[in-house]
């Protein structure tokens, strides 16, 4: 397998360096609301996506929206799931026929795991929610979701902290009723992100682990498409070692994956004991890392590589397959204390003898977060974020299109 290069493209250079002031993606008609943690899905021609929005002080519902491949809002923003419970952090993903939503819905007695499907017209397919898994273990990150194969898989961290998952159906069904395990957490203190992606036959599922200040580490493991078993093991150690790895995030590309994470090896700053909550300290000098894990499930880059690194934290990778490589939306040089910063886009390439260069910005403000993305048949990607400069008790979803003509303004929608 080749060496990776972190490059700016043709393709993220001709455009990224001109797009213009952020769009609102979804917008309210009040003041006080409070839109976050977006996520983002194509099926090739339009895009979905969905995002959490509630009044202040209200429980938080999941919406969404529809983009065509010029940017362009069909019809308008509408509910994906609205109970009495918080639905909130959700991923979307495409599986071959309809849009697949996975989020949590706490309540005062539990959390539980659900999903739903959503037809390419907007027709949310199962409106009261398919539970997953009820009773799980509370996160402030989502929940893991791909699509591949005539199956998704979802993700979670269960109660005891272990790591398991469930293939869902095309029809909305349940296939692994309790989720199989697929890693048992082996520093209890701290359970992170998990995350997953699709290549060939298999899946590939992503988590960090960590007790602080000391010991963290990125644990992945290949599961089977078709029979929805492990075939890792308790999971194979993508990267450990002193110092913080966190916020890990997967795609599937050349060759098998890459995974990519926050790395605070090089930092003098210690992380703070709650660092998977965006009320405590980000600490400065946290580079992006990355290594890649064939097929095989061998990581092939034993230490991993700086994808961005920078004087701030770099945050909340989003990445997908391009070509013959990964693009990747980032918060670059997020600040200490709210982890906000401006989204940047870079690229890592497959392709031998590129030269290495810096992270593109695509928004100037410095109160970006939680970015996503995806990438149409043409090529042309949808970069959405939380934005958190509108004002008091205020944060909106923002986002632009990436295309090889330019920047095409969004437009605001769901009033």
């Amino acid at each position: 397998m080749r060496s990776p290069r972190v490059i700016a493209t043709k393709f993220v250079l001709a455009v990224a360096l001109v797009w213009s002031s952020s769009p609102l993606v979804g917008t309210s008609a009040a003041s006080s609301a409070l839109q976050g943690r977006p996520a983002t899905a194509s099926n090739g021609t339009m895009h979905l996506v969905v995002w959490d929005e509630a009044e202040f002080g209200e429980p938080r519902d999941l919406r969404g929206v529809r983009r065509d491949g010029s940017g362009n809002a069909i019809g308008t923003a509408f509910d994906i799931a609205a109970s009495p419970a918080w639905d909130m952090l959700p991923q979307v993903a495409w599986d071959g026929e309809n849009f697949i939503v996975a989020w949590y819905r706490t309540s005062a007695q539990n959390v539980d795991l659900l999903v739903a499907r959503v037809s390419p017209a907007g027709s949310v397919l199962d409106p009261s929610g398919v539970v997953v898994a009820p009773n799980i273990r509370g996160s402030s990150s989502p929940a893991a979701l791909a699509s591949g194969g005539v199956s998704s898989l979802v993700a979670w961290f269960d109660s005891a902290g272990a790591v398991r998952s469930s293939r869902i159906s095309r029809a909305g069904v349940v296939l692994d009723p309790g989720g199989d395990l697929v890693g048992s957490n082996p520093i209890p203190a701290y359970t992170g992100s998990v995350s997953a992606a699709w290549h060939e036959s298999r899946y590939l599922v992503v988590w960090d682990v960590g007790r602080p200040p000391v010991d963290y580490a990125i644990f992945a493991n290949r599961i089977d498409g078709d029979t929805g078993s492990a075939l890792d093991g308790p999971g194979v150690p993508v990267a450990a070692g002193p110092g913080p790895r966190l916020f890990s995030r997967v795609a599937g590309g050349p060759g098998g994956f890459l995974v990519v994470w926050t790395d605070g090896r090089a930092s003098p700053h210690v992380l703070q004991p709650y660092i998977n909550s965006r009320c405590c300290p980000t600490p400065a000098d946290y580079d992006l890392y990355g290594a890649r894990v064939s097929d095989a499930g061998i990581v092939v880059d034993p230490g991993g590589f700086v994808i961005a690194p920078g004087q701030g934290a770099q945050v909340d990778a989003s990445l997908t397959q391009v070509g013959d490589g990964w693009l990747l939306a980032l918060v670059d040089n997020a600040h200490r204390w709210s982890g906000r910063g401006r989204v940047a886009t870079t690229w890592v390439s497959s392709l031998p003898s590129l030269a290495p260069a810096a992270t593109v910005d695509v928004s100037s403000s410095p109160s970006q977060t939680e970015p996503a993305l995806s990438v149409d048949a043409s090529g042309r990607a949808l970069v959405v974020w939380q934005d958190d400069g509108c004002g008091d008790r205020c944060s909106q979803i923002r986002g632009a299109l990436l295309t090889n003509s330019g920047t095409t303004q969004l437009g605001p929608v769901g009033r």
